[in-house]
């Protein structure tokens, strides 16, 4: 019994310590110029922790194409797919797959005009789930802080709005695709170096 007791006091105070770090990213409102990291390195360090956090009924597969460096914090990028790959599996109730990929993204001049965008090179950080997915008005407010679609208890609102605000400020944008039954796909674009940058 104690040791239940034990149990349910280190869970709900690593519950509250997510919650704090949550509440203090969507807080926080310093600017600080990211650093230039190697996204693909980056992610294949986070994999194995990103696998504790899912059951044995689902599956990450992880597709990289070899992009330059992108202007990102390492953290803040653990950070955006450990929200990600959450969202996924509590989306997977009976289990699935997530798949994340990287490649290379190139605007041109009319892409630009159409895609929001700037003309560039961007590196490209794509989370794909089987899951339930999502219908309209969900996606419209999905990124406002503390909107859920979860049970009471088992979310707090607040992690695709960090989400957003971690790719906003690393000069990047996010785009989400989705459709009920069909599963959800998040599109992260993040500026890639440029020469003598």
């Amino acid at each position: 019994m104690r040791r239940n007791y034990a149990t349910e006091i280190r869970l709900a105070s690593e519950r509250a310590a997510v919650i704090t770090r949550q509440l203090l990213a969507v807080s926080r409102r310093s600017v600080v110029a990211p650093p230039a990291i190697d996204l693909g390195a980056t992610l294949a360090g986070i994999i194995p922790m990103l696998n504790r956090l899912i059951d044995a009924r689902i599956a990450i597969v992880v597709h990289q194409r070899p992009i330059p460096h992108v202007l990102a914090d390492p953290g803040e990028v653990t950070q955006v797919l450990m929200n990600l790959v959450v969202n996924a599996r509590d989306a997977m109730p009976d289990g699935g797959r997530i798949t994340i990929e990287t490649e290379l993204l190139v605007v041109d001049d009319d892409g630009a005009a159409t895609g929001g965008l700037r003309a560039g090179r961007y590196g490209v950080l794509a989370v794909t789930d089987t899951g339930t997915g999502m219908d309209a008005a969900t996606q419209r407010k999905m990124f406002d802080p503390f909107f859920t679609t979860k049970e009471i208890g088992k979310g707090t609102g607040l992690g695709l709005s960090i989400v957003h605000r971690i790719v906003a400020r690393a000069g990047g944008a996010i785009a989400v695709s989705s459709k009920p039954g069909h599963g959800t796909t998040f599109r992260i674009t993040l500026p890639v170096v440029t020469a003598g940058g």
